[in-house]
């Protein structure tokens, strides 16, 4: 997901180094929307 830019939602993923690039923070069921499980797909694809 490198090419997918950060946003207030898809924040940088810190000090986690070179394998995550990304992270979303949830603190409510309903976070896990549409947006994220594309995210999260997508996220997968590229790592296989």
């Amino acid at each position: 997901m490198n090419d997918t830019p950060h946003s207030e939602r898809l924040e940088k993923s810190g000090p986690f180094g070179t394998m995550c690039t990304h992270r979303v923070q949830l603190t409510e069921l309903d976070q896990v929307d549409n947006e994220l499980i594309k995210w999260i797909k997508e996220a997968y694809e590229q790592a296989k």
